[in-house]
């Protein structure tokens, strides 16, 4: 099955209105046909999660939700668009992460760079523990079934203040955890999905994945109250 799949072919309408009518949705992660995107927010294994097509955005109550995850496959210029839906979500206290190379401006004081050294080059190391990144190695982020630079996709401009949690050789930032810049909270990578990781059952990431669901409702601000009732 093709990586990438066209949402009307993917999901069909009846479905898509039974995911978002669920009442007890904890996280919503924004959906533009990806299938590991579909396939790990679909699996009761991954707690309390919805798929949010993306280009209904605005006729979501976004505060329903703890957290929202935007994958790396998703329409940067609608988001952009619609950039002031997700900051006056985190202005409530809610989390968003981020999968995506962030190249438009929707996130805002973000932004992804390519790195000019190849990727098997660089060496990723985590810059201090995290409890989503719990069992995750130094080797687990450079090499896969012999692959160097797997993780390494480029690197962010953050805020100031923002707490690295992955790092490259010439300290770059990877991976961010941002508590700083906005009422609510920001994890971010630089291009790697975590999602797709998971459903590539890449050991140890179904774990982090799981781990990175539960610790976003820990996170989140939002008041319950506010998540009750429909999208």
């Amino acid at each position: 099955m093709a990586e990438y799949l066209q949402l009307t072919n993917h999901v069909d309408s009846r479905a898509m209105n039974s995911i978002n009518s669920t009442p007890d949705a904890s996280v919503g992660v924004l959906y533009a046909g990806y299938q590991s995107t579909y396939e790990v927010t679909t699996d009761s294994a991954y707690g309390e999660t919805t798929l949010l097509p993306i280009y209904d955005l605005p006729e979501y109550d976004l505060t329903r939700f703890d957290g929202i995850v935007v994958p790396s496959v998703v329409d940067q210029k609608f988001l952009a668009r619609e950039s002031d839906l997700l900051a006056s979500y985190l202005d409530a206290g809610g989390v968003v992460v981020s999968f995506a190379k962030i190249f438009r401006e929707w996130l805002d004081g973000y932004r992804w760079r390519s790195h000019p050294t190849p990727a098997r080059d660089l060496e990723l190391e985590l810059a201090r523990r995290h409890p989503v990144f719990d069992s995750v190695t130094k080797r687990d982020l450079n090499l896969y079934e012999g692959v160097r630079g797997w993780f390494t996709r480029g690197y962010l401009e953050t805020p100031e203040g923002v707490d690295p949690l992955v790092v490259d050789t010439e300290d770059r930032i990877v991976v961010a955890v941002d508590e700083e810049s906005t009422p609510g909270t920001i994890f971010a990578t630089a291009g790697s999905d975590l999602f797709h990781t998971a459903f590539r059952n890449h050991d140890p990431f179904p774990a982090v994945v799981a781990r990175l669901l539960e610790w976003i409702v820990d996170e989140s601000e939002i008041e319950h109250e506010t998540r009750r009732g429909g999208v």
